[in-house]
């Protein structure tokens, strides 16, 4: 992975590292949707490993099923700065199906905007 744009200048913000603690499976991405870290729960969730995807943009996992409209809905919110919720269906690096409810917030610092999203997985 080819990740020289991202040294120096890509370290998560103290502030956001509170939400990798949370007991599901969490990502943080830069205004650009580039992954800047994730908790230990999205690496057993999806089994990609934290090297392995920090640089990465998050649509990465899509798997073609998730509609069409969810990816407008999510990008009209949080364009407005606001909270979105939502169904994913993208896949694990397994190749595995999966399904999970998701909430993507908005977070601005300084003169950079973050996203945090975090996910619970559904039953099948």
């Amino acid at each position: 992975m080819e990740v020289r744009f991202w040294k120096g200048k890509s370290r998560l913000p103290g502030e956001l590292a509170g939400y990798l603690k949370f007991g599901d499976a969490a990502i943080i991405t830069d205004q650009d949707h580039r992954i800047l870290d994730i908790n230990a729960y999205y690496e057993q969730t999806t089994g990609y490993s934290r090297s392995s995807i920090i640089g990465f943009k998050a649509g990465f996992l899509k798997s073609g099923l998730t509609p069409l409209c969810t990816y407008t809905s999510l990008k009209n919110e949080l364009r407005m700065g606001k909270p979105w919720s939502g169904v994913f269906t993208n896949r694990k690096k397994s190749g595995e199906i999966w399904h999970s409810s998701i909430t993507i917030t908005p977070i601005h610092l300084g003169d950079q905007w973050y996203f945090v999203g975090v996910f619970r997985e559904l039953e099948q």
